[in-house]
């Protein structure tokens, strides 16, 4: 999992702050994604085939509004740091 509060999200949405090859390589391990897909835009995207129902996610969530789209990361937040307690 890769915990990032959101104010160091907000900054790396607006260009305030940079990713660095930390966060590169946690989201890459954590979410099986390919780092030079992250990087570059070039090969796959997963390191692993993800299930059908994870890609059925994903492409609903890409197809969502932006702000509808902050609503479900802030949901999830939530869910996370009540699973935690």
């Amino acid at each position: 999992m890769v915990s990032l509060s959101t104010g160091c999200l907000s900054r790396v949405e607006s260009a305030e702050k940079t990713v660095n090859d930390r966060l590169v390589k946690l989201i890459c391990g954590a979410f099986s994604v390919n780092e030079t897909y992250i990087r570059y835009g070039e090969g796959e995207m997963f390191t692993e085939i993800p299930d059908e129902k994870f890609m059925n996610l994903v492409n609903n969530f890409r197809s969502l509004p932006p702000k509808y789209q902050e609503f479900l990361f802030k949901m999830f937040d939530m869910f996370l740091k009540m699973r935690d307690k």
